[in-house]
């Protein structure tokens, strides 16, 4: 990878933890699924960077949504993060399944559909695994909350 390559990619990583950090404190809580214009102009612009080839890039795109999106927002990164969290670089599965666990456990309900992403495979490292049986626990909370709630 080119040196202008890497510069361009930590500069664009590093404006939007600076554009996130300014979000939260400019920005007004999103009131019945409502944003402000600016607010919205912001998840919007984010948008595109999902499809960067770039694992940090994606990554801080799905940490702004989180953390300043509706649930509209965030079920348009699930993609992209699960689509890292089975990749094959041992480093960037297991911080997407950090994000992918975080997930599973507030809004269980946008991660149910890549239950089968959950798989654990023989040569998984320990920590890969542990985090995909946590995850699929989260899940499982939610369906059995389902289930005993119709009773």
């Amino acid at each position: 990878m080119s040196i202008i390559l890497r510069v361009v990619i930590k500069i664009s990583s590093r404006f939007l933890e600076v554009l996130t950090r300014y979000a939260r404190t400019q920005f007004t809580a999103p009131k019945a699924g409502k944003l402000d214009f600016d607010h919205q102009l912001l998840l919007t612009a984010c948008q595109p960077l999902l499809l960067s080839r770039n694992a940090a890039v994606v990554l801080k795109v799905v940490v702004t949504c989180q953390e300043l999106g509706t649930d509209e927002d965030i079920s348009k990164t699930i993609g992209p993060l699960m689509a890292l969290a089975s990749g094959d670089r041992r480093e960037t599965k297991f911080v997407a399944l950090e994000h992918v666990y975080r997930l599973a456990c507030s809004s269980p309900h946008l991660v149910s559909p890549y239950l089968k992403n959950f798989t654990i495979f023989w040569a998984e490292p320990e920590q890969t695994a542990l985090l995909k049986i946590k995850s699929k626990s989260c899940l499982l909370e939610l369906l059995i909350t389902i289930l005993f709630s119709s009773y």
